[in-house]
């Protein structure tokens, strides 16, 4: 037995659930499916590379580390 495809509107859909465009929901809404899809690349790009979540840990607080200090050298450059 076929079924036949419904076909809707995607955007009215999205107002229906979280708001229109422009609303705190919305924009709750959208800041959080950012996070998860930025979630989920980090993950993906940490399990295709082998490193445990430890790993990545050590990793990033260490390059954040450099980087505060290149910033902190370069400003001081800057300001004196």
């Amino acid at each position: 037995m076929k079924t036949k495809n419904k076909i809707y509107n995607v955007s009215e859909e999205l107002n229906q659930v979280f708001g229109a465009h422009g609303t705190e929901s919305r924009k709750e809404a959208e800041c959080q499916a950012w996070e998860e899809y930025n979630a989920q690349i980090l993950l993906d790009a940490r399990k295709q590379s082998g490193m445990t979540q430890s790993e990545l840990a050590e990793k990033t607080l260490a390059e954040s580390l450099v980087m505060k200090c290149v910033v902190a050298v370069d400003w001081g450059a800057i300001v004196s």
